[in-house]
């Protein structure tokens, strides 16, 4: 009874086992680390690793993964970009192998032959403006950028819908959805666990119901002063080094008070969180998106109309905010556009810095 017990449990170990390393050799085929996890980081809580050594050799990881020398290389023009899920678009990089940094690179690269480029990107699912002002001013800064492009809207927005609303959004980041408890933190870093709950989470297995209240049809004064002075902060703290910003609005597709339901009750956090009416809810979307605008002109920063120039069409968008391929390719070319004309090549443009037009 017991060697037969023994067997049945050795038998399942193995077969955990195998199925763990297959997932993790199916992750390095599609570009991931076999021993990829994710740990908890000083400052920021949850993301990706933006360092890498090779012989001693301090290096910079992107977002996906590419590697960049510390020291930025003689001509070349540092571009890095912040921004939250939507700026990751992990489904359409999973499926296609294709996000906006690199694409941004490469057109840059085609553009201007005469010229480097390199775009980095430090964007993470679930990063708001104070994961951004974190990496700008504890690692960024030392990248030596001549650019950085922001993008927030959604994820500083949902903070605001959690109980006790404060300025450094730890009412909103203690929670053990991004704190990260010993089960949760021990999940997220065996394959198998992470791809049984992200199916639960595709296909809806799970839900937790939506609960909502009327906040008027502007997020408070608080939240909105919040919001733009971290903006403001980001943007003063690269200019004072001489770096290029580039503020960009976020765009959204509506969807039906039922279809937001479907796409938001699968976090778990839904306990503890308080959604506006729906109409309330897209025109605080619509309000954070005028403040970027508005900083951006106060501050004369260059400034991606996304939202504008995606308009909702459902050709861009998988759901509420992140993007298909074509949408992902459209973000690609609306920053190279900018960019373009901060470089000065676009009749009636003005030189963002002299280092750009040399």
């Amino acid at each position: 009874m017991v060697k037969n017990l023994v067997a049945v449990v050795l038998s399942a170990l193995f077969c955990f086992g195998a199925l763990e390393v297959g997932l993790r050799l199916y992750d390095q085929a599609n570009g991931r680390s076999f021993f990829s996890s994710r740990t908890i980081l000083p400052y920021r809580i949850f993301g990706h690793k933006v360092y890498d050594k090779a012989g001693g050799e301090l290096r910079i990881r992107s977002r996906h993964g590419e590697i960049f020398p510390f020291d930025k290389p003689p001509g070349t023009v540092r571009i890095v970009t912040f921004g939250g899920s939507t700026s990751v678009n992990a489904a359409v990089y999973d499926e296609h192998g294709v996000h906006y940094s690199a694409l941004l690179q490469e057109r840059l690269n085609n553009r201007f032959p005469g010229k480097m480029f390199e775009v980095i990107s430090v964007a993470n699912q679930g990063y708001a403006t104070p994961h951004s002002l974190t990496l700008l001013a504890l690692d960024v800064l030392s990248w030596d950028p001549d650019i950085v492009i922001v993008s927030h809207n959604t994820n500083d927005l949902h903070a605001s819908y959690f109980p006790d609303f404060v300025p450094d959004y730890s009412n909103k980041y203690a929670h053990p959805y991004y704190n990260q408890s010993w089960l949760r933190h021990t999940c997220l870093n065996v394959r198998i666990c992470r791809t049984v709950q992200s199916r639960i989470e595709k296909n809806g297995l799970i839900t937790y119901p939506i609960k909502r209240r009327s906040y008027g049809l502007e997020p408070a004064d608080q939240v909105q002063r919040v919001f733009e002075r971290n903006l403001e902060s980001f943007a003063q703290l690269a200019t004072s080094r001489g770096i290029c910003v580039v503020m960009a609005s976020q765009p959204m597709r509506i969807l039906t008070e039922a279809e937001f339901d479907r796409e938001m009750g699968i976090k778990s956090y839904n306990a503890e969180v308080v959604y506006p009416l729906h109409e309330e809810f897209v025109s605080h979307h619509a309000r954070f998106n005028e403040i970027i605008a508005s900083t951006a002109t106060r501050l004369d920063v260059s400034y991606a109309d996304n939202a504008e120039d995606f308009a909702g069409n459902p050709e861009y968008f998988l759901d509420q905010v992140h993007y298909s391929k074509p949408g992902v390719e459209r973000l690609a070319s609306n920053y190279e556009d900018v960019i373009a004309s901060m470089i000065g090549t676009d009749p009636g443009s003005a030189d963002c810095a002299s280092t750009l037009a040399d």
